[in-house]
């Protein structure tokens, strides 16, 4: 398909277009069209993909501080995160290195059953600490831009930071979903929990 005479002002959206899709369903790949005079043009370059960033040494080793406050369990590789931390700048540039050429890959599970202190038994699996790393550095890149998309009473999917900063709940109010018959089963319902607020937001639409 060929146009003449088309408007210079349209050239940068039929460039994006290129990289966008135009028209329905451009999530399905549908829309693809190129421009042959141009050639092929990357206009997204210099930028860095996501596993560029996770692959940052800077990242993963705040990531392995989390990693260090939490746990001391040893994974199938018997490495503990204080041996790991020993060893931290060696072990970080290896993990980045491998994250960066595509060589990482996840370490089986460490499979433990522990005794409950209130008697009973519970079955735990255990990451290797790289493993550990690795996660909490998707963690702390996609964290922020995930939490955007949740409504503020999803406190279930945040972490527990967040929950340090959750409004004083009162008395449990009755679910306009369930009638107060029952127990609301969204945990993202505003309308179950009376909160203090000066501008209380309106209920999940869940709860409608």
């Amino acid at each position: 398909m060929r146009f003449t005479g088309l408007p210079s002002s349209w050239l940068p959206w039929l460039v994006a277009g290129q990289h966008l899709h135009a028209g329905e369903n451009t999530h399905y790949g549908l829309g693809r069209y190129s421009i042959r005079e141009l050639g092929e043009v990357d206009a997204f370059t210099p930028a860095r993909t996501t596993l560029d960033t996770l692959s940052d040494v800077a990242r993963l080793d705040q990531a392995l501080d989390h990693v260090l406050g939490r746990s001391q369990m040893r994974g199938v590789d018997r490495v503990s995160p204080q041996v790991f931390a020993d060893e931290r700048d060696e072990r970080l540039r290896r993990l980045a290195g491998d994250l960066r050429t595509g060589r990482y890959r996840l370490s089986p599970l460490l499979g433990l059953i522990d005794r409950k202190p209130t008697g009973g038994l519970r079955a735990l699996v255990v990451p290797t600490v790289a493993d550990r790393v690795a996660q909490r550095a998707v963690a702390l890149r996609l964290g922020p831009a995930i939490d955007t998309l949740l409504d503020d009473c999803a406190y279930a999917y945040r972490q527990p930071a967040r929950e340090r900063r959750r409004p004083a709940r009162s008395r449990r109010a009755p679910c306009r979903r369930t009638r107060g018959s029952r127990a609301c089963p969204s945990s993202t319902c505003a309308s179950c929990w009376r909160v203090r607020a000066a501008r209380p937001r309106p209920p999940h639409r869940s709860c409608l």
